[in-house]
Parts: C-alpha cells; sequence; structure tokens
C-alpha cells in the first residue's frame, strides 16, 4: 500500500513538472514551431501565448544566444507559453508566461508533496485560525509593497473593491496553502525540524514574489505559538511589539521601492507602515514558528539530522553541476527549487576565484558545507563512527563544492576548531595544552606580522575610514572651496574633509564618528585606537572596502543607532544617502546588518544572549556548540544570516543548546 502512494506521488510529481509547460493552445496545436531567428522572431511576437515553452526548446535545442525570463506580468492563460520575445544586442530574451497565482499554486503543490514523504509522527490536528491569520497577514503584504507588484501583474490592485479578483485569489491561495500545511505538515511536526538542512536545497522562493514558502510554513506555527500563550512567549512577544510601535511610527524618509535582488521572500521591498508591519510581524512568527516545531520535536537524532545535511550538500552540488550545463536546466531548476538567483551557467570561477554553483551567494553555501565537514569530523574522530558508501560519495561531492566555493575564512575557521579537537583528544595535560595553544598563537601573531608587514599600522588603522571618504560624494570640483579635497584625502587629513562637508550632509552620521574617533587629538597613549584596531582587523580579513562602503551609506539618526531601523528593512540604510551604486549593496556582515535592523542595543543584546547559551550550554550540547561558534565568527565578515535557509540554520542551532540530543541511533 505503501508502495503504491509513494508511486503515485512520483507519478503525481512528473505531471506537475512537465505538463504546465507542454500544452499549446488550441489554436496552434497544428502550427509547426519555427527555430528562432530573425526570419522567425515575428511570427513569435504576432503568436503570442500559443506557443508551449516545451514544444519552443524542443525546437531550438542548441539555445545559442538565448536568454529566457520567467514573466508574470501577463494573463493566467499564458502561463507555460511564450508570451513574448525580445531581441537584444547578441542574443534574444524569450519571456515565459509564469502567473503569480498558477506559481504559487505550482511550486506549493511540488513542495508540500515532496514533505508529504517525510514520515508521520504525531497527531493530525486542523488549524483554520491559524491558517486564516497567516493568509490575511500575506494579503497585507501584497497590499504594503505596492509598487513592487505592479511591476509584476499587469492586474495587480491594492484596493478591496467586489472586482480585484487578483487580490481576492492571493488570499484564497494562501489559505489553502496554509490548509494543506495543517493537513501535511501537523502529523509529521515531530520529525520536521530535522529537515531544516535541505532549505539549502529548495529555497522556497515563489518565483516572481517577494514571498518564501518556508517563511509561511513558519509564520502558520509561530501563529500557533504565540495562541498557546505561555508566560515566557507572551513576555518576549510583548516586549517585541513595544519596540515595533518604535519601528512603525518612526519619522523617517518612505522610499516606495528598493530592488530586493537575491533577498527576495525575507527582504521588505519599501519601508511604508503597512510594509514595515509585515516583516516586523513575519520576523517575530518565523522565530516562534522554529521554537515551536524544536520543541514539538521531543529527542533530536542528530545522525539523522546528520544524514539529511549530507544529502542536502550532495544534491546542491549536484544540481549545481547539472544547472550549469543547459540553460532550460538551470531556469527549470531555479523554478522548481525556488531559487533565490538562477544557478551559475558554467563551472568557470567568478570574481575572488569563487564558484556560487546552485546556491545564491558562495559565502553563505561555503559556511554550510563547513558545518556538515564540521560535524563528519566530529563523528569521525570523537565519535569514532563509521561512514557508509553512500555518506563518503556524499562528502567527496561536499568537498569539492566546499574548494570551489572558495571561503577562506570558512575553511580557516574549520581548521582552527578541527585542530582544537585534536589538541584536546591528543594531549591530555593541560600544562602540555597550554604550551601548544601558546605556541600556535605565538606563530599566529607572526605569521600575520609577515603578511601585513608591508602596510604600517598607521595605514591600516585608516583604512576602513578611508574607503569610507574615498566612495563619500566629496569630489567637487565647480567651487574653489573644495578643489583641495583630493589632495586632503591623499593626505589623510580627515578632520579638514569633515569642516568642510559634515553640514552638507555628503558624510553620514556613523562615518563622521568613525573618523572624529580616529583623528581624536585626545587619544591616550600606548592604549590603541579602537576605529584603528577595527581598520587594521578589516583590511587583514580583506573587508575594509565593504565595510568602509557600508559606513559610507549607513546613515542613521540618535533613535535609529540605538533601536535600529526594524527587522528585514534595509531600505533606510540603501536610500538614506546621496551615495548612487548600481544594483544590491549588502553590509558584508551579519552583524552589521543587524545594527541596521535591531541597533546597537538589539544587537548587544542578542550577541549577549548566544554567548550566554553557549557558556552555559558547552558540556551539554558541545557539538552545538562548535557549529554556533563556526557560524558566528563567519558571520562577522558574510551576509549569511539575510537569507532564509542560514537564518533558520542558526536560529535553530540556538534553540538546539537547550535540547536533549541523542547522537546515536
Amino acid at each position: 500500500m505503501l508502495k503504491n502512494k509513494n508511486f503515485l506521488k512520483v507519478l503525481f510529481t512528473i505531471l506537475l513538472l512537465v505538463l504546465p509547460w507542454s500544452l499549446n493552445s488550441s489554436s496552434s496545436s497544428e502550427v509547426t514551431t519555427p527555430a528562432l531567428n530573425t526570419e522567425s522572431i515575428n511570427f513569435y511576437q504576432k503568436n503570442t501565448c500559443e506557443i508551449s515553452f516545451f514544444s519552443f526548446i524542443n525546437t531550438n535545442r542548441l539555445f545559442e544566444n538565448i536568454e529566457i525570463r520567467f514573466d508574470s506580468y501577463g494573463e493566467m492563460e499564458c502561463f507555460g507559453k511564450i508570451q513574448y520575445i525580445e531581441p537584444a544586442s547578441n542574443k534574444y530574451v524569450v519571456f515565459v508566461g509564469a502567473h503569480s497565482l498558477i506559481s504559487i499554486a505550482l511550486q506549493s503543490i511540488i513542495w508540500l508533496t515532496l514533505i508529504s514523504a517525510i514520515k508521520k509522527k504525531g497527531s493530525n490536528n486542523k488549524f483554520l485560525l491559524e491558517s486564516f491569520l497567516t493568509s490575511s497577514l500575506f494579503l497585507l503584504h501584497f497590499v504594503g509593497e505596492e509598487t513592487f507588484y505592479s511591476q509584476l501583474n499587469l492586474n495587480y490592485s491594492k484596493n478591496f473593491t467586489n472586482d480585484n479578483y487578483l487580490l481576492f485569489g492571493y488570499f484564497i491561495t494562501f489559505f489553502l496553502i496554509c490548509y494543506f500545511i495543517s493537513e501535511i505538515c501537523s502529523n509529521r511536526v515531530e520529525n520536521l525540524i530535522l529537515y531544516v538542512p535541505f532549505l539549502f536545497l529548495i529555497n522556497g522562493a515563489f518565483i516572481n514574489t517577494n514571498i518564501n514558502f518556508f517563511v509561511v510554513v513558519l509564520v502558520f506555527y509561530g501563529f500557533k505559538n504565540i495562541l498557546k500563550f505561555e508566560k515566557n512567549v507572551v513576555f518576549i512577544n510583548l516586549t517585541y511589539f513595544l519596540l515595533m510601535l518604535f519601528w512603525v511610527n518612526n519619522d523617517l524618509a518612505i522610499h516606495s521601492y528598493f530592488d530586493i535582488d537575491k533577498l527576495n521572500g525575507f527582504s521588505a521591498s519599501t519601508n511604508n507602515e503597512v510594509s514595515l508591519i509585515f516583516w516586523n510581524l513575519t520576523f517575530l512568527l518565523v522565530l516562534n514558528g522554529l521554537y515551536f516545531l524544536t520543541n514539538a520535536c521531543p529527542k533530536i537524532h542528530f545522525k539523522k539530522l546528520f544524514d539529511n545535511l549530507l544529502i542536502s550538500g550532495f544534491c546542491i552540488v549536484f544540481f549545481g553541476l547539472l544547472a550549469s550545463s543547459n540553460i532550460v536546466l538551470n531556469k527549470i531548476i531555479y523554478f522548481y527549487f525556488g531559487q533565490n538567483k538562477s544557478s551559475m551557467l558554467n563551472l568557470q570561477s567568478i570574481e575572488g576565484n569563487t564558484w556560487r554553483g546552485f546556491s545564491s551567494s558562495a559565502e553563505m553555501i561555503g559556511e554550510f558545507y563547513g558545518v556538515i565537514l564540521l560535524i563528519a569530523f566530529y563523528f569521525l574522530y570523537i565519535k569514532k563512527v563509521k561512514l557508509n558508501t553512500y555518506q563518503i560519495v556524499c562528502l567527496l561531492f561536499i568537498l569539492y563544492g566546499f574548494f570551489r566555493a572558495n571561503n577562506v575564512a570558512a575553511l580557516t575557521t574549520l581548521i582552527s576548531i578541527i585542530l582544537f579537537l585534536f589538541i584536546n583528544k591528543q594531549i591530555q595535560s593541560r600544562n602540555k595544552r597550554f604550551l601548544t595553544y601558546s605556541f600556535l598563537i605565538i606563530l599566529l601573531t607572526i605569521t600575520s606580522y609577515f603578511i601585513l608587514r608591508q602596510n604600517t599600522y598607521s595605514y591600516m588603522g585608516q583604512s576602513v575610514v578611508y574607503e569610507g571618504l574615498s566612495i563619500s560624494n566629496i569630489e567637487i570640483t565647480n567651487n574653489d572651496n573644495f578643489q583641495y579635497v583630493d589632495r586632503l584625502l591623499n593626505e589623510r587629513d580627515y578632520l579638514s574633509i569633515l569642516d568642510l562637508f559634515e553640514e552638507r550632509e555628503e558624510i553620514s552620521s556613523s562615518l563622521s564618528f568613525l573618523t572624529r574617533t580616529l583623528s581624536n587629538q585626545n587619544n591616550i597613549g600606548y592604549i590603541p585606537n579602537p576605529v584603528a584596531i577595527f581598520g587594521t582587523v578589516a583590511l587583514f580579513i580583506n573587508r575594509a572596502e565593504k565595510w568602509g562602503t557600508f559606513f559610507a551609506k549607513y546613515d542613521p539618526g540618535l533613535a535609529e543607532f540605538y533601536l535600529g531601523y526594524g527587522p528585514l528593512n534595509l531600505v533606510n540604510y540603501n536610500y538614506d544617502n546621496q551615495i548612487i551604486s548600481n544594483g544590491l549593496i549588502l553590509p558584508h556582515s551579519s552583524v552589521l546588518s543587524f545594527l541596521v535592523y535591531f541597533g546597537l542595543i538589539g544587537t548587544l543584546l542578542i550577541i549577549f544572549i548566544l554567548t550566554l547559551k553557549v557558556y552555559r550550554n558547552r558540556k551539554r550540547n558541545f557539538l552545538i556548540n562548535l557549529i554556533l561558534i563556526f557560524l558566528s565568527v563567519n558571520f562577522l565578515k558574510s551576509d549569511a544570516l539575510l537569507y532564509v535557509s542560514s537564518f533558520v540554520m542558526f536560529s535553530f542551532m540556538i534553540f538546539l543548546t537547550e535540547k536533549e540530543i541523542e547522537y546515536e541511533q
């Protein structure tokens, strides 16, 4: 019986993968699909929404000079068909119909079908109230991000009228998704959290929306957790609601549209009041949902979690290689895996000798591979667990992906932790361990000196401030008062630059503060300047330019500096300055991102809670603490926490510090 059910699921999945893209319109069923060239392009432009996507690619198998884009702007009947073809300089841009309502439904069905393959464990409860609340919240999202959705759908309107069928359709679609979440996920709730690693494989981004499927799932269970009205949960949530009042009612410049790019599904595209309410609530509910699912699992079987990490890591590398081989496979994988960004179309490394492959971020996926390799070493060396053949094959693929990602920080941190485990295992004497660690620290210090000796401490300490001022709008040439700006910058006369520009607001408040702290004449002798130390570290880890750009753009008022702009809101950081930049400019540090979100107080509080949890559970869940340390160190210079998968995994690991974990199975 079970085999028959699984067979039907596989057959159903295959049909959903193929059928929507294979249906020509009835009027063109007997028309031969021509090969795309300068002569036939007129045919495609006249026969809009007549030719199926599969018919088109079957005719144009070479895919020469073709770029494929999924377009949600057309009507529903255009789904899966060639909507338009636009000639470009040296290629043809092929627009394939992908109406958002059908796409959301189709992607959700695929992912819910995959979830249904998880072994049932738990009661089958239906949560209609949670379904209604979740769908209402996401309806608020569609209303709040008007500029984003009006660009993507022909019939979009935020008005609640009887003839606004699109808005009504969004509500019904998400209500049905939530209903099936309760139907499928709830009787698997005790096992569900163990499949968190697959969020790196199935990213869950609904195409041409700013919504993530797994965020919907977590929001659903977040409402479930809040409605339990537990005392500790109520207190934390009420405190958060007080902060929400500040974030929503804060007097800030409103920007109607922010290009979220690869952050879709986990970042605001505008900072109007409705949008901020949605994203503030979503962040809170995601954490509540994770807390609920973690507690629903009575005991964490870590070997099962490790197996899922291995399978997910293997599949990420495999599908990354597969997607790089063919443009059609690349786009099909992009759609059905809900990627934030299409896989790379070749095996060639990009800037920094990195290959992100399947993932939207080489740094993020490098950290994910690093976690898997850390756990593998722990099981092999500490627990003496023997790996079977398929696990070894998975590890080999993961090693390939790890080195192609070229995440030096992840590699360095991994080696350091492995060395720590090796020393603690092999050297029993405390005195000998102390001498060994002392020797390694001295060796590291000497090595760092030789690496950095080509620069003076003064030069290195100024690196962040120099890069920040270089990118600021201080190059004014049409006024004699500013003719010496370049000379002042080259001479490192930062205070004179501040005197010229501070009142004109070309220089951000944060960069101005760093500059004055660095140039403070009252610095105490023999005590290193904190900004100089920060600049030296930034230069050493190749972040001077990136962090200089961050502080040049980060221009908060006093209240925003202490309390932030609100979670998942990078709008003001990107636009409350006069720096013109192309594309998405991220802080290049999860800590700095959280500084934007929660301000100095919130960020320090989060760091304190994390440190306290690691310290309190240093013996109870040693491996979890190692993973948290590994990730925390890497988050200092990566934006990984801006992505759903990394944020969920990191938060999950924090919740695990208080859980009973079973390493044997």
